[in-house]
């Protein structure tokens, strides 16, 4: 997992971004932001993926690593994704690694998923494999 997402991180617990690395090309970037969705206390998982690299689960084995990631670091207890009525293949993401919808955010024409970070053995494995 180390050769997949290489790290460029910034301090905790603001934002902190990872890069995708396939084959040794960058091929997109995934980490936490905070997050002005519901009470603004939150971070939210962001994630882009070239479109050459489209399609190869590269997305949700990132986000994967990620929660994992932040389930270690406990420095919060959710995690959000707002996922855009434009992008069915991330809501399918978010909604495979277990993100439950909790607000519709109409102006923006999107959704507001959230989920738990509590301590999850799954996801602590694979944030042990990106160190």
């Amino acid at each position: 997992m180390r050769s997949f997402i290489g790290g460029i991180t910034a301090s905790l617990p603001e934002d902190c971004h990872f890069t995708v690395i396939k084959n040794g090309d960058r091929i997109g970037i995934v980490g936490v932001v905070k997050s002005s969705a519901l009470d603004g206390h939150d971070v939210e998982l962001i994630c882009a993926i070239t479109e050459a690299a489209q399609g190869n689960h590269f997305a949700h084995e990132a986000c994967a690593a990620v929660i994992g990631w932040a389930v270690e670091t406990r420095a919060w207890r959710r995690i959000l994704a707002c996922v855009s009525d434009r992008n069915p293949a991330s809501r399918a993401v978010v909604e495979r690694l277990g993100f439950r919808k909790v607000q519709r955010r109409f102006m923006r024409d999107e959704d507001v998923f959230e989920r738990s970070l509590e301590a999850q053995p799954e996801l602590s494995r694979a944030a042990r494999q990106v160190r």
